[in-house]
């Protein structure tokens, strides 16, 4: 038994003697004289796009070192005989902000040096697994193929998101709000699409040869003197809906500021333009102005009502993912009407005012085009959660369908500038 008093065997390593013989007294030899993993440096090199992390370890032991993050394996390199170890790892997709190293049940971690800036920047927020839950909130939306007269409705799709943070173990599911995660759209497409295999929708300007639209196009008609767009003219949809809108005036009462000028004005024939000369001439690709419904209509009446209007935009031709403009709490719904009401908690992301087309980007008819919703981390702009939903848009309720008719467009009690054959 001498022979084992010359090293610091482990228990096991004598309980292997007494029982196994030599097989295991060197397995306890090995196991008390293993060398512990570490990592000793790890650092990313931008100039030769070179990650390199060294460590110790039990000599012919395999490595695992991986992204800390996000799991993603980089290397698997062996422990040499001066039981160090090292990775190179050249032009890696991502360069990790830490790195982990697995070997033999043991695991040790370490930050990157020269790391991305990107990796200094606030921890994600800790959630757990997430769900998109989104729907269109007004069925088939009727558009128009031509706004010069007038339309049903504008181009303005709305959708409404929750993301659900799934439940584990003793804890039940919530709603995520808008200080935790940000929601986008963009445009996606489906192989079995029934209008056509990967129809896609990204953008509500007419291409070359593919006309979707003329909402945005100019009218002609100069925008009213002292309006941000004066110079300019009214698109051929925002002359169409400006009636629709309240005169300028109300303005001052919202928080906006006061145009009472642009009603004195001798230029403006019809006195105070309507609001919505303010955002004219109205981009391409972008929705009519809508307001906070929260902020206009405020629940306690002692507080102002505010005037915050945004646009809602289609991705455009690069798909950029376009954010959901607000997250409503609570939502005042027609309010001022006896059937109105302020719903409750709806704690919903809403984008309200996409202005999508029934023409997908090559031509191709499309009243179902699909929109990918995502939630996003707040800072990185991650992915964490999304869905494919449907934006039912269509324009079978064309005015033409019943007002084509020569009996209505040559009718001679008609003014001659009215009448037409087309």
């Amino acid at each position: 038994m001498s022979a084992t008093n010359s090293h610091p065997l482990s228990v096991a390593g004598l309980f292997g003697m007494t029982r196994f013989g030599l097989l295991l007294i060197v397995f306890g030899v090995g196991a008390a004289n293993a060398k512990d993993l570490t990592i000793t440096s790890a650092s990313w090199d931008s100039s030769r796009n070179i990650l390199t992390v060294n460590g110790d370890g039990q000599r012919g032991n395999t490595v695992s070192v991986s992204d800390a993050d996000t799991g993603t394996l980089l290397a698997s390199p062996g422990v040499r005989q001066n039981e160090r170890w090292r990775a190179r790892v050249r032009n890696p997709e991502s360069v990790p902000c830490r790195v982990k190293a697995d070997s033999a049940g043991q695991t040790a971690e370490r930050d990157v040096a020269n790391r991305p800036a990107s990796c200094d920047q606030p921890p994600v927020t800790d959630l757990g697994p997430l769900q998109v839950l989104a729907a269109n909130d007004l069925g088939m939306h009727c558009a128009d193929l031509d706004y010069q007269i007038f339309s049903i409705l504008p181009p303005f799709n709305v959708v409404h998101a929750q993301v659900i943070e799934q439940g584990s173990g003793i804890f039940f599911p919530r709603i995520v709000t808008g200080d935790e995660v940000d929601v986008s759209y963009a445009a996606t497409s489906s192989p079995n699409d029934p209008a056509g295999a990967d129809s896609i929708n990204t953008t509500s300007e007419n291409l070359p040869g593919i006309f979707k639209s003329n909402f945005w196009s100019d009218s002609g008609v100069a925008l009213p003197a002292g309006t941000p767009g004066q110079g300019n003219n009214w698109t051929v949809g925002g002359l169409a809906y400006a009636p629709l809108y309240p005169g300028v005036q109300v303005l001052d009462t919202v928080g906006v500021g006061s145009f009472d000028a642009l009603c004195a004005d001798p230029a403006n024939e019809l006195g105070c333009p309507s609001a919505l000369s303010l955002f004219e001439p109205i981009p391409v690709n972008t929705g009519i102005p809508v307001p906070d419904l929260a902020l206009f209509f405020p629940l306690n009446a002692s507080d102002p009502p505010l005037a915050v209007l945004a646009q809602q935009h289609m991705p455009g031709l690069s798909n950029s993912p376009q954010m959901f403009d607000r997250f409503d709490t609570d939502l005042p719904f027609f309010i001022n009407f006896d059937f109105g009401s302020r719903l409750q908690a709806v704690n919903w992301f809403a984008a309200d005012g996409i202005p999508l087309l029934p023409v997908d980007d090559v031509g191709r008819s499309n009243a179902y085009p699909l929109m990918k919703v995502s939630a996003q981390d707040k800072t990185s702009g991650t992915s964490l959660a999304s869905l494919d939903v449907v934006l039912p848009v269509a324009s079978e309720a064309d005015c033409q369908n019943c007002h084509a008719d020569p009996i209505d467009c040559l009718d001679p009690d008609l003014p001659a500038d009215v009448q037409s054959d087309q």
